[in-house]
């Protein structure tokens, strides 16, 4: 409910902050957004800057817990929002679950993020290198941890949803771009999705296939500089694979991030989202 509220603020604020009007339709209104039965025009495509922005609680949060300047803070944690924001859109963290409302997986991958910085902040990288090195590479170490929790469900709409336009002869492809790049290419207003059956952890999977559109060349680029074994257990981390040859810094810290962004929403959300209808379906289902 707090994503909706932000979001109907924004669009509320005047010419400068309301979606831009790509078909000729109206402009949006979320005022009614969720509505139960959950039947409505579908989730709107509102802009990536527009979702971050509504959960700009977290990330002041976030940037008052990560010590880097506030232009590396926008050229490598907000970038990397950002694009996150483009790729999952509004679309829920789960059909019946934690974070199951519109943009719950945004806001589940955010919060996931903010406690995965907090918990790298405690721990002590690359203490084999001396400590002029270690200056430098510290803050990249952390920034990868952040990363591996922001997408650590990445994969999600990959594998558990499929999203199409109002009249449902298009299909956005995630393999391909983002879910916002697709509703703007086909000056799309709202879409709606539907879950697929025998979904379970298939995510963690096909995640890696996801990063590509996620992780810009530029952070990729910032990343290397710590060398290649941060890479492979960062990815290594978003896939929840083990490893027998080495403890991967970043797993435990993304499951114990991930457990605590769940515990949360199901603490406070749990009990009047419990017997609520899904969200983004069409109402057919419940006639």
């Amino acid at each position: 409910m707090a994503l909706l509220s932000r979001l109907s603020q924004l669009l509320h604020r005047g010419q400068s902050a309301a979606t831009p009007n790509i078909s000729g339709s109206p402009r949006f209104d979320l005022t009614e957004v969720p509505k139960y039965p959950p039947y409505h025009p579908g989730l709107p495509t509102v802009t990536p800057d527009q979702i971050t922005d509504s959960q700009k609680e977290l990330v002041d949060r976030l940037r008052n817990t990560v010590p880097v300047s506030d232009a590396d803070f926008a050229r490598t944690y907000l970038t990397a929002i950002r694009s996150y924001a483009a790729f999952v859109h509004l679309l829920p963290a789960s059909e019946a679950h934690h974070h199951r409302g519109t943009g719950g997986l945004f806001r589940h991958g955010l919060e996931a993020a903010l406690y995965g910085a907090m918990h790298a902040d405690r721990l002590m990288f690359v203490m084999e290198e001396p400590p002029s090195r270690r200056r430098v590479l510290e803050p990249i170490w952390r920034f990868a941890a952040f990363l591996a929790a922001l997408n650590h469900d990445i994969g999600k709409p990959l594998s558990d949803v499929a999203v199409q336009d109002q009249s449902g002869t298009l299909t956005w492809n995630p393999f391909v771009g983002s879910l916002h790049q697709w509703a703007e290419q086909h000056r799309i207003d709202y879409y709606h999705i539907r879950f697929r059956p025998g979904r379970h952890q298939e995510h963690e999977m096909v995640g890696m296939l996801a990063l590509e559109q996620v992780i810009s060349p530029a952070i990729k680029q910032y990343l290397i500089e710590a060398g290649p074994k941060l890479m492979h257990w960062m990815i290594a981390a978003i896939a929840n694979a083990q490893e027998a040859e080495s403890i991967n810094p970043f797993r435990d810290l993304v499951i114990r991030a991930d457990r605590d962004s769940v515990e949360r929403d199901l603490r406070i959300n749990g009990a009047t989202q419990s017997n609520m209808p899904s969200i983004g379906v069409a109402a057919e289902r419940f006639v």
